[in-house]
């Protein structure tokens, strides 16, 4: 079971992510924390250090949570014009997360590390 507390806010990168099977508007991510560089201005990268390869840890979005195939977002995916469609986080979008630790065998986890996403998902398409 995955621990608390929740630890303070972190920016992850979105790397990847995958329908999770047998929900609606839900997704799993990848992700990997990003670092700030000297100016604070300038995008931040993905760190390799301590590690030599950046650590890819599976995420999942807060407020995905409450999507059934009758809510997007508190929206009736079946009332939308044309093709609109709620979206995942995009690839390569900078997002902040929690994060909390507990088993290494819990299965949603990174060994033992919960991420958990904090971004609005986009609805988009075509009339």
């Amino acid at each position: 079971m995955i621990g608390t507390p929740w630890h303070n806010v972190v920016m992850m990168k979105v790397i990847s992510s995958e329908s999770i099977e047998g929900t609606s508007g839900r997704w799993s991510y990848v992700v990997q924390v990003v670092k700030f560089g000297d100016e604070a201005k300038d995008v931040p990268e993905v760190s390799a250090a301590p590690l030599p390869i950046p650590t890819e840890y599976t995420a999942y979005n807060l407020y995905e949570y409450a999507n059934t195939t009758a809510s997007h977002m508190g929206i009736d995916p079946g009332s939308l014009p044309g093709d609109y469609e709620l979206k995942p986080i995009p690839n390569d979008s900078i997002v902040p997360a929690f994060w909390a630790n507990g088993l290494a065998a819990d299965t949603s986890s990174t060994n033992g590390s919960m991420v958990m996403l904090l971004w609005p998902n986009q609805i988009d398409g075509t009339c």
